[in-house]
């Protein structure tokens, strides 16, 4: 426009900027232009939950911008509900423990032991909410410019750990006290046993034990740097590098590093190589590459347990494992109910 240069028609709104001042470009209404930045992008990328511009406008603008918690009603509820957990779970646990005290038999004290243990799970869960709730009042309405640092910060892997094992742990507390309680019944001369066994004290311990072990696995298992290759959806970069926006993924790092590298295979591509890959191609110009890893829980900003996954998610299997094992629990309730 200003220089009057020619250009073929088909370089027009090709989302290419092809004039020095962009105006083969600026009037056209299939794309998107980054707010900051010499950049266009198809409309259809704009507001998709993904970052397709380096300042993030593609996702940070008037009609798409978010916050953590969104609404004004789930911002009550994550308080509200958070708070009371915290405040009537705390009251059980004391009053279960005196309970503990004063049993006389196995059966009262290993019930109201897996009561205790649903207690501290839900309080888990409790004290995620208000952490959660906390946050949301922290970065309000500049949560949706900051998402990047939050879903890559270390805070968001440790509340999702601390609400994967709250709920966790009351799910597995709750299915052996399930199937405590329907033995008893069926049994029910164990209720006259007037003893306490060391053997059954064992037991109850190994219990104990393995309900509290097999949830700290699960929510800690996807933060293991061996199994980064199922877990790791993304990398994020130092913006000043723009070859790479938001967090690219290995099919992502695959189409920037099969030029660079030449003939290259897209399955046998693993996070190790990629590293050391990326560090041979950046390291003479720009020196030590920053990066971070977009781990297993900053896969959303509430940084809760990864349940809704496609088929492309690396950590599919992991998922649906561990949704088919509440399933389980779930009906072994229902189950020790009826009987």
């Amino acid at each position: 426009a200003n220089n009057r240069q020619c250009l073929p028609y088909s370089k027009v709104c090709d989302l290419v900027s092809d004039c020095d001042d962009s105006s083969d470009e600026l009037n056209c209404t299939n794309h998107f232009k980054c707010t900051t930045e010499i950049r266009f992008i198809p409309k259809s990328q704009k507001c998709d939950g993904n970052f397709n511009c380096l300042d993030l406008s593609d996702e940070c603008n008037e009609e798409c911008s978010k916050e953590l918690l969104g609404h004004i009603g789930k911002k009550i509820v994550a308080s509200l509900f958070g708070c009371i957990a915290i405040i009537f779970n705390i009251f059980a646990m004391i009053k279960n423990s005196c309970r503990i005290i004063k049993s006389r038999n196995i059966c009262s004290i290993t019930n109201k032991a897996f009561i205790f243990l649903i207690s501290v799970g839900d309080l888990m869960v409790g004290l995620y909410l208000m952490a959660l709730a906390s946050i949301d009042l922290i970065y309000n309405n500049e949560y949706c410019m900051q998402q990047i640092k939050w879903l890559i910060d270390e805070k968001c892997s440790l509340l999702g750990i601390l609400s994967t094992i709250g709920s966790l742990m009351s799910l597995f507390a709750m299915t052996m006290l399930s199937i405590l309680r329907a033995n008893t019944i069926i049994h029910n001369s164990l209720l006259r046993k007037s003893t306490i066994e060391i053997k059954s004290i064992c037991y109850l311990f190994a219990e104990i034990f393995l309900v509290v072990m097999m949830s700290i696995a699960i929510a800690i298992a996807p933060l293991a740097n061996s199994l980064e290759d199922f877990f790791v959806n993304g990398i994020y970069y130092d913006p000043k590098v723009k070859l790479f926006i938001g967090f690219p993924d290995k099919d992502d790092h695959f189409d920037i590093l099969s030029p660079y590298y030449g003939r290259m295979q897209r399955k046998t591509l693993k996070w190790q190589l990629i590293n050391k890959m990326i560090e041979e191609m950046f390291s003479m110009e720009y020196g030590v590459l920053k990066r971070k890893k977009l781990e297993f829980y900053g896969n959303d900003g509430t940084c809760m347990f990864k349940y809704f996954v496609t088929s492309s998610d690396p950590q599919r299997k992991f998922v649906w494992s561990i949704l088919s094992l509440n399933v389980l629990c779930f009906l072994m309730i229902a189950a020790s109910y009826i009987a």
